[in-house]
């Protein structure tokens, strides 16, 4: 018990992830865009192109500006 006391002084609201079930299909893709997007800035730092524009497919389709 003094543990968890430890972490929750000053915190009165949950801040840790939704449950799937929870989520919307909107938020899911946000989620899933920001990860794509992520992955993205590290292949381009890393030079590997043919990665980055698959990513940057994946990114367009789930944006709605790619083809399916």
């Amino acid at each position: 018990m003094k543990i968890t006391r430890q972490y929750q002084q000053g915190h009165d609201k949950h801040v840790g992830s939704i449950p799937d079930a929870l989520r919307t299909p909107d938020e899911r893709i946000e989620e899933r865009l920001a990860k794509l997007a992520g992955e993205l800035e590290r292949a381009v730092e890393q030079e590997d192109y043919e990665r980055a524009a698959r990513l940057k497919k994946e990114i367009n389709q789930l944006k709605g500006r790619g083809e399916a």
